[in-house]
């Protein structure tokens, strides 16, 4: 899961005290906490019983604009599922619908008038090998001819 966000520094003093005030900022921990839960219990849902494990937590990634805090969350699989099971899991991600999710998605359908469309989907690649990767499609612009 990610959750808190903020915008690189014009140097590397800037990053830091960009990255020292999103690592005290207790409405972005406490966000990332919520979906960070949300995804274990996603994966509980397919994974093997006590298997789903937070490994990494309050982690920094830096990109070429942007900082970001990230929980890494893994689970292995129950021999009955497969990536595909996995990816559609986690459809909706919980930092587009919020929680309680499935309240939350209910809500949206009932209420919002035209569908989201990209918004909050997702773009991949799915592998002969069954393999599947993917990437959640929010800051995205989709250009039509």
């Amino acid at each position: 899961p990610i959750s808190g966000t903020v915008a690189r520094g014009a140097d590397a003093l800037e990053d830091a005290q960009r990255v020292k005030s999103l690592m005290m900022n207790a409405k972005e921990e406490s966000e990332l906490t919520m979906c960070t839960d949300v995804d274990r219990n996603d994966k509980s849902r397919i994974c093997i019983p006590g298997s789903v494990k937070v490994i990494g937590r309050r982690q920094i990634e830096m990109y070429s604009r942007l900082i970001h805090t990230v929980d890494h969350v893994e689970g292995y699989l129950r021999d009955e599922f497969d990536a595909l099971d996995a990816f559609l899991c986690h459809t909706w991600a919980v930092t587009v619908t919020g929680a309680p999710k499935t309240w939350a998605i209910q809500f949206v359908e009932d209420q919002e008038r035209s569908p989201r469309c990209w918004y909050g989907g997702a773009v991949g690649h799915v592998g002969f090998d069954g393999s599947l990767n993917t990437g959640l499609t929010l800051r995205t612009v989709r250009i039509k001819n």
